[in-house]
């Protein structure tokens, strides 16, 4: 499960950094070390989580290159060992939210 998530969030990020076209300048973007402990409990409550800056995003439809019309957090950082994501996305429609079953229907 977690797995799932991670490949979801790492193409997304990778969307949101990556410049639309290829006459526009790239941005570089420094991640931060982390500075204290955190553990992997799909939450980012950990004091290491909040010193860690989000990434600048812009959006790319409705509007391209706007500023984002929903408050969303993304955090990216690294130890000695691995590189973490960890993502806050907030929707001012929650009842608009979905979830679908990820089950087979074989199982």
């Amino acid at each position: 499960m977690m797995l799932n998530i991670i490949w979801t969030i790492l193409p997304t990020i990778w969307l949101a950094v990556m410049p639309a076209d290829t006459t526009s300048t790239r941005s570089e973007i420094t991640l931060q070390r982390l500075r204290g402990k955190i553990v992997l409990d799909g939450l980012s409550n950990e004091t290491a989580w909040q010193e860690i800056e989000p990434l600048p995003l812009t959006m790319f439809t409705p509007s391209f290159r706007s500023e984002p019309t929903e408050r969303t957090e993304i955090r990216v950082a690294y130890d000695d060992k691995y590189i973490y994501v960890a993502g806050r996305l907030y929707t001012s429609e929650p009842s608009g939210i979905q979830a679908n079953s990820l089950t087979r229907d074989s199982d």
